[in-house]
Formats: structure tokens, C-alpha cells, sequence
């Protein structure tokens, strides 16, 4: 999800008694996602699909009038998790409108840390040198 950031509005998963954010344990990355409204959950299922939480299946019609292929990984009486290729996700954006709020004050605070990493680095390297 890190390549939509500035983009849309990336939410983080938090441990509801921690408030901490979650890392994966396999991956070693932070559980990153969408938020679309009628409170869809877009999220990474692998390289290039997404999986969407549908908490009312009366939604997923909405994927249907934009022509957006999906298959249906679980479905119950009231909820819906379907797969969407990645291709799709404009047509997701236009369909489920994804929150867009805060995405620039993200991108800034992302690129404030990238630039506090290489001044960081740089400052190892000076160090490494002069030993």
C-alpha cells in the first residue's frame, strides 16, 4: 500500500489493547490499508491482487457497475471478502471512494523521514571514514 501514499489515505492495523501499530511477522512490515466508504477495507493479498472486506453485501453491486472483474474468496450472510486484481484500483477509487483526507501530511512526514535516514547514514559514513 506504500505506493499509494499521497495518494489516498493509508490507515495502519493497531492492536486495539496497545494502541500500537501491528507488524507482521513474516513480512517484518507494518498490516497497511484503504478505507473506501460504507466502511470498506481495501488491502494487499499478494504482489498484484487486492482483497476487499465488503461489511454489507449489498456494496459489492457497486464493483458491478464499474465492469471490475472479482472472485469471491468468502462470502456470509452479511459480509463479503472478494479479490480484485490491482489493475482495477482506479476503477475501485470510483466505485468505493477510498478516504483521501490526510494523504499529503503522510507524504510529507514519509519523505521528512527518508531524509532524516540519509542524513543519518551520511553521518555513519563520515564516522567510518575518519576510523
Amino acid at each position: 500500500m506504500q505506493k499509494y501514499l499521497g495518494i489516498y489515505a493509508i490507515f495502519y492495523e493497531k492492536d486495539i489493547n496497545t494502541d500500537q501499530t501491528i507488524i507482521d511477522k513474516i513480512t517484518n512490515e507494518t498490516n497497511q490499508y484503504l478505507q473506501g466508504n460504507s466502511k470498506t477495507i481495501i488491502y494487499r493479498y499478494d504482489k498484484n491482487t487486492l482483497a476487499i472486506y465488503f461489511p454489507s453485501n449489498q456494496t459489492i453491486g457497486k464493483l458491478d457497475e464499474q465492469n471490475i472483474e472479482y472472485s469471491i474468496l468468502c462470502q456470509g450472510d452479511t459480509e463479503s471478502i472478494v479479490l480484485v486484481d490491482e489493475k482495477y484500483i482506479n476503477e475501485l477509487d470510483l466505485a468505493l471512494k477510498f478516504k483521501v483526507k490526510g494523504r499529503l501530511e503522510q507524504l510529507k512526514d514519509f519523505k521528512r523521514q527518508q531524509k532524516l535516514e540519509m542524513r543519518l547514514e551520511k553521518e555513519k559514513e563520515k564516522e567510518n571514514k575518519k576510523k
